[in-house]
């Protein structure tokens, strides 16, 4: 179920704009494309332009979403992750382990801090456990043995999702 927030006015350097945030779990659109439904959490930025309303930007924007919708800000660590597993689980960790291992010599694109869109790929710190010395060990093994750690975090952190998505009324 998606919900959508009240649009937020504000202004930035003597510009008009408005901000509406909209989040949940979107059923209609998995059903449709025939794979697991998921969560995502993006915003529509409209400014003012004479006196209508126009297209300014929005989407993924986790610095905009906290700034005008902060009670929403516990909610952007679960965008993309479906009802069965955050986007990519596997592959992605994986991807950003060998940047964090060196693996990889071109600069990503996560801002310069791999490990980072690491934790961020797999939720990290969303359930009881995940502690810097889990993080470190995980970040230091072979990808066999992090892809089995992944596994079998994997149902407490989904456990975590449907609570929260629960709370959140966005859960079928």
């Amino acid at each position: 179920m998606m919900k959508t927030t009240p649009p937020v006015n504000f202004e930035e350097n003597g510009i008009k704009y408005r901000i509406t945030a909209t989040y949940g779990i979107d059923y209609e659109f998995g059903r449709k494309h025939n794979h697991a439904p998921g969560f995502s959490l993006t915003c529509t930025i409209d400014r003012l332009s004479g006196r209508r309303w126009v297209d300014h930007g929005g989407g993924w924007s986790p610095k905009s979403i906290t700034k005008h919708f902060p009670d929403l800000s516990p909610l952007i660590q679960w965008h993309l992750v479906s009802t069965e597993e955050p986007l990519h689980y596997l592959a992605n960790a994986g991807y950003w382990m060998d940047f964090i291992n060196g693996v990889y010599k071109v600069k990503p694109e996560c801002n310069g801090n791999p490990l980072e869109a690491f934790k961020a790929t797999i939720v990290w710190g969303a359930i009881p456990g995940d502690t810097d010395r889990e993080l470190a060990k995980m970040v230091a093994c072979d990808r066999a043995h992090m892809a089995d750690m992944l596994r079998n975090r994997l149902p407490a952190l989904m456990e975590r999702f449907r609570s929260v998505m629960e709370y959140w009324g966005v859960m079928e």
